[in-house]
């Protein structure tokens, strides 16, 4: 039986379909078991106007199938209308309320990766990078 859906989107339809590029081969499972830990410190940082919206860390991770070390840094829930605000007072206005419950996330993760015996063809580095636009009124929630 084969991994449904994933294996027929990815192999079926972007592999043969789109890109015209040979499909990932699915052969026999690993039977053995799998574990992971991870660990990581992230600082937090304060933007004028604005508590803990910046990070900065690192971390790494072991286990039976890789091994990981990592940095990742970014923001989150950023108010690009507090940012406007609040060194220059002006605190009104048709644009700032239309706008005040806009949010901007943002997180990159370079990494480098050592492979265990069991995957012998993996990237020894990576890099993650990942962003969100909210709207939404978060007030009650973020003091």
């Amino acid at each position: 039986m084969r991994n449904q859906p994933s294996e027929a989107v990815r192999n079926d339809f972007i592999h043969d379909r789109l890109q015209q590029i040979p499909q990932i081969p699915v052969g026999a499972k690993r039977k053995e078991p799998n574990c992971t830990t991870t660990g990581s410190i992230t600082r937090w940082g304060e933007l004028p106007g604005q508590r803990q919206v910046v990070f900065l860390g690192g971390g790494g991770q072991t286990g039976s199938l890789y091994d990981e070390h990592f940095a990742h840094g970014g923001f989150r829930h950023w108010s690009p209308v507090k940012s406007i605000e609040y060194p220059s007072g002006i605190h009104d206005g048709w644009v700032a309320e239309m706008f005040s419950h806009l949010r901007v996330s943002g997180m990159v993760r370079p990494g480098k990766r050592s492979s265990r015996v069991t995957f012998h063809d993996l990237a020894n580095r990576l890099f993650v990078a990942q962003n969100s636009l909210s709207y939404a009124d978060e007030s009650p929630f973020c003091t």
